[in-house]
């Protein structure tokens, strides 16, 4: 199962792992001003909320913390369950974030899924957020195997 994110054809979309697929919005894969994220599709051991915590959080170096600022839960067109998160990651050292992140989670029957923004520039980041995050709301699963038996006759 995949996530699939509308996007411009000039992204390049690289594997981090069977579960995720990262591709650089702005500046290079190795090194961008602005990424995305997406978390395939998958089963949850635990609530969506903890997940959502997890996903936001990740990847941050051992001195920096996450702040959700904002979120909101909102019905996607599609009819499955999305919430939407904005947070900051913080550096003790610095008075000015260090990235400001933008996630949609979303809730399909008994699977969950996201996609992350990343933005390292805040300029480029604020520049782009309206044209992200239409995107992020109108991300949609991929299914390759039926999530359940009404799949089977659609």
């Amino acid at each position: 199962m995949r996530l699939i994110l509308p996007h411009p054809d000039t992204w390049q979309w690289h594997e981090l792992d069977g579960l995720r697929s990262r591709a650089a919005v702005s500046g290079t894969f190795a090194a961008p001003d602005v990424a995305v994220t997406l978390h395939h599709p998958r089963r949850l051991d635990v609530s969506i909320f903890e997940w959502a915590n997890d996903v936001i959080s990740a990847d941050i170096a051992p001195s920096e913390t996450v702040e959700v600022l904002d979120g909101q839960t909102v019905e996607h067109e599609l009819g499955f369950w999305t919430l939407v998160q904005m947070a900051i990651v913080r550096r003790p050292d610095r008075q000015d974030p260090v990235e400001i992140r933008l996630a949609a989670f979303y809730q399909m029957l008994d699977y969950a899924a996201a996609a992350v923004i990343e933005g390292r520039r805040l300029d480029i980041y604020e520049a782009r957020r309206p044209e992200l995050l239409a995107l992020l709301l109108r991300a949609t699963p991929r299914w390759s195997d039926p999530a359940c038996i009404a799949d089977l006759y659609t």
